[in-house]
């Protein structure tokens, strides 16, 4: 003999069910007054009255009786009162925008990044941050090296964004452009040997530092083994995988270091550092941030992306200055 699923035959009935009868239901309970319950939901008393009929055949239980002292619940009607209250919010709320408010949010926002493009953006991130959204939590972690593992970090929201040279546009993936960079020389402020335009004389003559980020290489240091191989760089002093070790080499030594124009504005602020312009053409190369299109509409992220877009217009703007004082 055939038994019907009492859930498949729940949700069959509810799926026959006119879900404004949920509505005048709450109403009629709230108020224990046709009159009073048409007019909270904008019908005519007629027509909520015909509603509590068909609300007492789809229940069978009057719900609503009437006392000298008016419209009285059933035990029936007073135990779902609550629950049809709370399901009806539960609704409501999924009809309303989702909002994100930073000045109370206790989210914590991860970013993959490497060390060197963290330096320029994060700390100014969690200035705007501590203005404006003081109770969020920053998580910052090394930016993995395989496009798809990115994708993958992105689309679980595990990362929340990442920044780089050379993201790829994998399907589902949003990206926006954040700066386009060459190459600007760094020295300490009192170099005895480092002019604001060196030749290509002067400029062979310098000792370097070179930083090399691990596990993805670099473009800079691409770029001074090109140097080297031309003859333009005599000297490496140093290679490093650590981007302040190697700032801070030459900010107490006389080696010199190339790096991103970007960069330049953070360091020069925290150590005595000047900048120079090298002797040959660098070359531009675009930075984006990138992130999964799941999250393209999500308020939380919207500001997120909001405020580092705002610091990367600032890093645009402080790196040409950088570039025309160099």
């Amino acid at each position: 003999m055939h038994t019907r699923d009492p859930q498949h035959a729940s949700e069959t009935n509810l799926s026959q069910v006119n879900l404004n009868l949920l509505v005048a239901l709450d109403a009629l309970l709230r108020e224990r007054h046709v009159a009073r319950a048409a007019q909270r939901v904008g019908v005519t008393p007629s027509a909520m009255s015909q509603s509590l009929r068909q609300l007492r055949a789809l229940y069978d239980d009057p719900l609503l009786v009437r006392t000298p002292t008016g419209m009285c619940p059933t035990p029936r009607g007073a135990s779902i009162a609550r629950e049809v209250s709370a399901g009806l919010n539960t609704l409501r709320g999924t009809l309303q925008s989702p909002s994100f408010d930073p000045g109370t949010s206790t989210r914590t926002f991860t970013l993959g990044v490497s060390d060197a493009v963290a330096l320029s953006i994060v700390p100014d991130l969690m200035a705007t941050a501590a203005q404006h959204a003081p109770h969020v939590t920053w998580q910052v972690q090394p930016l993995e090296p395989r496009p798809h593992a990115r994708a993958e970090q992105l689309e679980r929201g595990t990362v929340d964004l990442v920044f780089g040279s050379e993201l790829d546009r994998l399907p589902g993936l949003q990206q926006a452009f954040l700066y386009g960079d060459g190459l600007v020389g760094l020295a300490r402020n009192d170099h005895p040997h480092v002019v604001p335009r060196p030749t290509q004389k002067q400029y062979a003559r310098l000792s370097h530092v070179v930083f090399s980020p691990p596990t993805t290489g670099s473009d800079t240091d691409f770029f001074c083994d090109r140097l080297i191989q031309a003859g333009s760089i005599s000297k490496v002093a140093l290679r490093t995988t650590y981007f302040l070790l190697a700032a801070m080499v030459v900010a107490e030594s006389d080696h010199v270091l190339l790096v991103k124009r970007h960069m330049a504005p953070t360091l020069l602020k925290r150590l005595p550092l000047r900048t120079f312009i090298p002797p040959f053409e660098t070359g531009d190369r675009e930075y984006h941030v990138m992130w999964h299109g799941r999250f393209d509409r999500d308020p939380a992220h919207m500001w997120l992306r909001t405020q580092v877009l705002a610091i990367s217009a600032d890093r645009r703007a402080q790196a040409k200055e950088t570039q025309m004082a160099g």
